[in-house]
Order: C-alpha cells, then sequence, then structure tokens
C-alpha cells in the first residue's frame, strides 16, 4: 500500500501543464515512473511543445528538450517508453515554422537512442525509434 501511495505522489508531481499569460500557447507534460532510480529531465520553452515519459524497471535515463516558437504556430511532440533496465534516450528538437514528432521505444537492457531534429519553415520532422533486445544503439538527425 505504501509503495503504491508514494507511485501515485510520484506520478502526480511529475505531471506538469504550464500556460503563458495568455494561455494561448502552453507546454504539457507527463513522467510516469515505476521500479527505482529512472531519471527523467524534461525541458520545454516557448510554447506548443507536447511530451511524455514512461519507465518501467530501474536505471531509465530520458532527456527531452524541445523550443518551439509559438508566434510562428509550431509544434514539438515526443514520447518516450523505456521497459528494462539502464536504457538511455535523448531528444532535441527545435523548430522554426515547421513540427518535429518524436517517438523512442525501449525495451531491453542498455539501449541508447539520440534523436535530433530542427525544422524549417513549412517543414516537418517524423522519427521513430523502436529498440527490443540488449545493447542496442540508434542515432537520428533530421534538419
Amino acid at each position: 500500500m505504501k509503495t503504491t501511495v508514494l507511485t501515485a505522489a510520484a506520478v502526480l508531481l511529475a505531471t506538469t501543464s504550464m500556460a503563458f499569460a495568455n494561455g494561448a500557447y502552453s507546454n504539457d507534460s507527463f513522467v510516469g515512473q515505476v521500479g527505482y532510480f529512472n531519471a527523467a529531465v524534461v525541458y520545454q520553452a516557448n510554447g506548443n511543445n507536447n511530451q511524455g515519459t514512461l519507465q518501467f524497471g530501474g536505471g531509465n535515463v530520458a532527456l527531452t528538450g524541445q523550443v518551439a516558437d509559438p508566434t510562428r504556430g509550431n509544434e514539438n511532440n515526443s514520447l518516450t517508453a523505456q521497459l528494462g533496465w539502464n536504457n538511455i534516450a535523448a531528444t532535441g528538437q527545435s523548430g522554426s515554422a515547421g513540427e518535429n514528432t518524436s517517438l523512442t521505444i525501449q525495451s531491453g537492457v542498455g539501449n541508447g537512442a539520440l534523436t535530433l531534429q530542427k525544422s524549417a519553415a513549412g517543414l516537418d520532422n517524423n522519427s521513430a525509434t523502436v529498440q527490443f533486445g540488449v545493447h542496442n544503439i540508434a542515432f537520428t538527425l533530421q534538419h
């Protein structure tokens, strides 16, 4: 019972939603962690950024950046799901009038994924990295 209450409290504390004063552009974030020694770092800047991180297991690390320019109407979307042990995922994403969407799924042990995306006017970047097994490495770069 104590573990369930602590897990529920951690999920509630990790769930954030931040909006600008006018409410037009928001950064939405959800982090859910089950297990031990999982770490998630989320940075979202100027609005129109959405991210979710789910971690099950232990020793998983997820880093998410995202910077969008809300005056241009672009957005960044990111989902990272890690199941297993000692998986590492880092997602960049920027935005300058285009949209970036990233999906990273890792299941197993010791997998690593790095995704960097930057958009330009009228161009969108979409990325999906799916890894199952042990010690897989993926690198994605889009401009």
